[in-house]
């Protein structure tokens, strides 16, 4: 019974630690401020996507970035999909 609820809480946060911005960004002590550090050691795919599209001013490589993260996430989300699907299989059995 608790299944459906683990796997909806697991694709959630995966789907928020893909997207992490704001803590990394806590982090920088650098001159530019969204770099992830100042070995970007702390940066994340969003944080990356908005420093290309804020920071250097390319639009379409920020937007290729933000799409690849999202079929990223979707590959992701159906892997673990089928995953719940197998285990449901080999519990009714």
């Amino acid at each position: 019974m608790l299944r459906p609820t683990i796997l909806f809480t697991v694709i959630v946060s995966t789907i928020g630690a893909m997207q992490l911005f704001g803590e990394p960004l806590l982090f920088n002590t650098s001159q530019t401020p969204t770099t992830g550090g100042s070995q970007h050691q702390f940066q994340t795919l969003a944080l990356y996507t908005y420093d290309q599209f804020w920071q250097n001013f390319k639009y379409g490589y920020g937007a290729a970035i933000s799409w690849a993260m999202f079929a990223v996430i979707l590959v992701i989300v159906a892997i673990k999909f089928v995953l719940a699907r197998r285990l449901r299989g080999v519990d009714a059995s």
